[in-house]
């Protein structure tokens, strides 16, 4: 396998002048073939769930090992596990979201006749069906990557406005936690994530219970607008008002 920074076609004046990249690099640089079939291997059968989750896997190996040889000496723990609890979030929802969008469009968007959906029939495109009739197995795969493509889009979108903020913070935190208190102070894997558990059952009663009272508050203070209303109208239609 030979990546080649220079193109053939070109003659040079000094054929005796070596060609360079711009990195710096010669204009040949040989890679074995296995790379190459590993590439193709993996552009053909792993589908974009299962790349994201290749990513993450990596990144949760191989950040906190940084994070931890050339972190600040006393942000090193700190560090290596927030990068280890975002890898993990980061990798349940995102493995989560893109798996189901693209499930969606593939359940929604394909050549079955009796498919009357209306994404189908808005999202379909004409050259996909005449390709389809010329040759299923080309199109089949033309439309594999087509829904791949649609549900990658639309599952940016979602964790862009909403996952993000609404799930990954807080999930992150939750890891954050949980790793933290096994590292820094000891606990056992399942003490720990009781503790966290514990801790965000009690938050999540606290928010709650607030979240009450300040509907109660403002029940009560509607109410009492209400009487008044009454009280004053009932008043006018009495003849007691001056």
């Amino acid at each position: 396998m030979k990546i080649s920074s220079v193109p053939n076609n070109i003659n040079n004046s000094n054929n005796k002048k070596e060609n360079t990249s711009f990195k710096g690099s010669t204009g040949v640089i040989y890679l074995p073939n296995v790379i190459g079939e590993v590439g193709k291997f993996i552009g053909e059968h792993v589908g974009i769930p299962e790349k994201k989750l290749i990513q993450n896997t990596t990144a949760l190996y191989l950040q906190p090992h940084f994070d931890l040889k050339y972190g600040e000496d006393d942000e090193k723990v700190d560090v290596a596990i927030k990068s280890a609890s975002k890898a993990i979030a980061g990798g349940i929802t995102g493995v989560t979201i893109r798996a189901a969008a693209i499930s969606f469009f593939q359940r929604k968007i394909n050549f079955d006749p009796l498919n009357r959906s209306i994404i189908n029939k808005l999202l379909l495109p004409e050259k996909a069906e005449e390709m389809y009739r010329k040759s299923n197995c080309l199109a089949k795969t033309r439309l594999k990557m087509y829904n791949e493509t649609l549900g990658t889009v639309a599952s940016i979108a979602i964790m862009t406005l909403f996952t993000n903020k609404n799930i990954d913070v807080p999930l992150t935190a939750f890891f954050q936690d949980m790793i933290g208190g096994v590292i820094k102070e000891n606990k056992t894997w399942s003490r720990s994530i009781y503790d966290v558990c514990e801790e965000r059952r009690k938050k999540f009663e606290n928010f709650t219970k607030a979240t009450e009272e300040k509907v109660l508050t403002v029940k009560n203070k509607a109410q009492r607008i209400v009487e008044i209303i009454k009280n004053e109208t009932t008043k006018e239609s009495r003849g007691e008002t001056k």
